[in-house]
């Protein structure tokens, strides 16, 4: 309430700050509306009133104004998705029409060469990441059939296949990671030799997160197999990991040759073929056409390693050819934060210990260099300083997580209550940031249908000509194939057994392996040792009950090499356990077979909507008598949504959406760390709804034990 005091007819309000009122309502003329000269004028003329103690005055325009503004205060009451309205930009490229709750604005447009200050995009999966630089690339290629003297192309890394199915509609070529031929040790055009060698040991130490010592080791034996070639042919990676492989170290050195010879061991061998070439293909060709090259299914580290290799080519490429004044080229970065990753994320303690890493300075460096870079990840919370710092223009979308949504905040400098339009945005939905506009405000951007059919055989039948002519001329180094060239050490009877077992039988525990292979647990014990110590398999001890932890076993690189090898088919592996992690599997096979046995249908990675579950059960009860047919109704009397969670990253926004529809949602956590950071996300999203329950995976795994045991029970006293 106000508290007013009488003085010759004016009436001053006490407790009231006209400036901070006028402040606080052009604020939400802005947020919720567009620029109102009238409303202005009034807001500034009731400041004005209230300076020269014209209280009366003030007073009157005051009510007046807030008549005008009932339709921007509702909005601001109901919560509407709005930001401030911007000035309305031209440019070549169309980004999306600007919107205010269910109102379009103007669309909004960018010039191509404001790509060279580069273009993040934020978004949880599903969101339409993808989708929008669809639409960019569309454009760009349309821009260049109008421009042939000018053309811009780009260089895409995928980790999901989305791009491939574009080759049905757009002269694009796409590539698979194991169709290319690489050297890294040989330099761009008119760059010496051992100025490259730096450049790409900065780029291996930032793949493989070497510290400074290690990326030193490397950089001796690579200089000595320098020597042995200068003049004569390039260095090698093999013939580097060979030397490191056959000197004898000592006391702390002995350190960094394991690091470094662990990291080369798994490269040379997932790349043998790959780098099985003298030269390799020629990169800056690839900067003459569209270009996408599929990342998916290689260990992250390798990854990250070929995407540095070439983001570091292309740099000192540009920079070395004087290519300056405009925008030839862009880089697009699916899973930017494999790359461009922040150093906290990594538990050293000593990070500065890193060498100075290219790739963190290539989003300052290269936008003088004719390149745009436009990366894209669900994970903000993820991307490193460098890449918040120098991108001119952020979307961000629907983000679930209050780890991502807290680190935008910051980008944006947003205040709690502008931050919560982000968990309420829909698909194609966004809040765009650009410098020279002062407030964040709202983008829709348009679909593009796309059928998904495009397969290997067919990807590789449309750029067979392409290869050949990146392919520069020379003789195999090695000759063979990975597998011919790739000596595995021999395994005893049990091994093999063991490990063909592991490669069919994903899901099964050590023992139960013992058991269905008829394996006495002593001897199968010794198999297992020998198998983890030629580093075949990886050991997993999984808490499924209160008691001793259960033992579970995965085939290393090395191990799908050797069932490569033999024949032994790993699709179960690829197609089933994919990427997420075995642990995450034997939770959703063991509580889905339970809860089958308790009379519910079970069903894996089930979507409702736009949220999918790793489970989705329901439990049916009849609902009629038989019929003549000797058929019978059932109907749904449970549906439970349950999600299982190796790490405490999960959506619950998406969950509360379709709450509704279910009876409860069940987090199972790994263990007490995971579930104690999911519930402190869940508190200060302030989601207020009793389906939500946490549990431990043990726990919940013994609940439904529990469960059977009861119901079994009951069934016996019946019979």
């Amino acid at each position: 309430m106000l508290c007013h005091l009488h003085h010759e007819g004016l009436v001053r309000p006490l407790s009231f700050d006209y400036a901070e009122y006028v402040e606080d309502r052009k604020k939400l003329v802005r947020k919720y509306s567009v620029s109102n000269p009238t409303i202005d004028t009034m807001l500034n003329a009731i400041l004005t009133y209230a300076q020269l103690g014209e209280f009366k005055e003030a007073e009157e325009l005051k009510a007046d104004v807030e008549t005008m503004l009932r339709p921007v205060i509702q909005a601001w009451t109901d919560k509407v998705v709005s930001m401030p309205v911007p000035e309305k930009m031209k440019g070549d490229i169309f980004l999306g029409t600007v919107f205010q709750g269910d109102k379009d604005y103007q669309n909004f447009e960018v010039p191509l060469l404001a790509f060279t200050r580069h273009v993040a995009i934020f978004a949880s999966a599903g969101h339409g990441k993808t989708v929008t630089i669809i639409n960019l690339i569309k454009q760009i290629m349309d821009y260049n059939r109008k421009h042939p003297d000018n053309e811009i192309n780009f260089l895409i890394f995928d980790f999901k296949q989305d791009f491939r199915h574009l080759i049905k509609e757009l002269p694009i070529v796409c590539l698979r990671w194991n169709w290319l031929k690489l050297n890294p040790f040989v330099p761009p055009e008119g760059v010496s030799e051992i100025d490259w060698f730096n450049v790409v040991l900065s780029a291996f130490a930032h793949a493989f997160v070497f510290f400074q010592p290690s990326e030193n080791y490397m950089r001796e034996f690579v200089m000595a197999e320098y020597e042995k070639v200068r003049g004569s042919g390039y260095v090698h990676l093999q013939k580097v990991k060979e030397a490191i492989a056959g000197t004898v170290e000592k006391g702390y050195v002995q350190n960094y040759q394991a690091v470094v010879l662990n990291r080369l061991t798994t490269m040379t061998q997932v790349l043998h073929d790959v780098l099985d070439c003298e030269q390799g293909i020629s990169i800056e060709s690839l900067l003459d056409c569209p270009v996408v090259i599929e990342l998916d299914m290689l260990e992250e580290g390798t990854a990250s390693f070929i995407i540095s290799l070439f983001l570091a080519y292309i740099l000192v490429y540009r920079r070395t050819q004087k290519h300056r004044g405009g925008l030839k080229h862009l880089i697009i970065f699916d899973e930017a934060q494999k790359v461009f990753y922040k150093p906290s994320d990594f538990k050293s303690s000593d990070f500065s210990t890193m060498g100075p890493s290219i790739i963190d300075d290539v989003p300052r460096i290269i936008r003088d260099y004719d390149e745009g870079l436009i990366f894209s990840t669900q994970e903000p919370s993820k991307i490193n300083d460098s890449v918040i710092a120098n991108t001119d223009l952020k979307l961000v979308g629907y983000l679930g997580n209050e780890i991502d949504i807290s680190a935008v905040e910051r980008m944006y400098h947003l205040d709690r209550e502008d931050s919560e339009i982000i968990v309420r945005l829909k698909l194609g939905q966004w809040m765009a940031h650009k410098s020279g506009i002062p407030y964040p405000f709202l983008l829709k951007t348009p679909d593009y249908p796309l059928t998904k059919t495009v397969s290997d055989e067919e990807l590789k039948d449309a750029v067979k000509d392409f290869l050949g002519t990146i392919a520069r001329s020379e003789p195999r180094k090695t000759g063979g194939t990975m597998l011919e060239y790739v000596t595995l050490p021999p395994l005893s009877n049990d091994a093999q057994t063991i490990l063909k077992h592991i490669a069919e039988n994903p899901i099964r525990s050590v023992m139960n392996r013992y058991r269905e292979l008829n394996i006495h647990p002593k001897e199968g014990s010794m198999a297992v040792k020998e198998l983890q110590e030629k580093k075949f398999i990886m050991i997993h001890s999984l808490q499924l009950s209160p008691g001793r932890p259960t033992g579970y076993l995965e085939p290393t690189e090395l191990g799908k090499m050797w069932l490569s090898k033999n024949n032994v088919n790993l699709s179960a592996w690829n197609d089933y356990v994919g990427n997420v992690s075995l642990e995450h599997r034997v939770f959703q096979s063991n509580i889905g077979a339970v809860l089958k046995k308790l009379g519910y249908t079970v069903k894996r990675e089930y979507s409702l909507k736009e949220k999918r579950f790793d489970i989705y059960a329901e439990h049916l009860t009849q609902a009629s008598g038989y019929k003549m047919d000797g058929s019978v109704e059932w109907k749904a009397d449970k549906r439970v949504g349950i999600e299982i969670c190796i790490s405490p990253r999960t959506d619950f926004i998406a969950a509360q959406r379709v709450a509704s529809m279910l009876d409860e949602i069940i987090y199972v956590a790994k263990d007490q760390n995971v579930m104690m950071q999911m519930q402190r996300e869940f508190v200060g999203l302030g989601i207020s709804e009793p389906k939500f329950k946490f549990i431990l995976g043990h726990r919940y795994l013994t609940d439904l034990h529990e469960q059977l045991s009861e119901k079994e029970g009951k069934m016996v006293a019946e019979a």
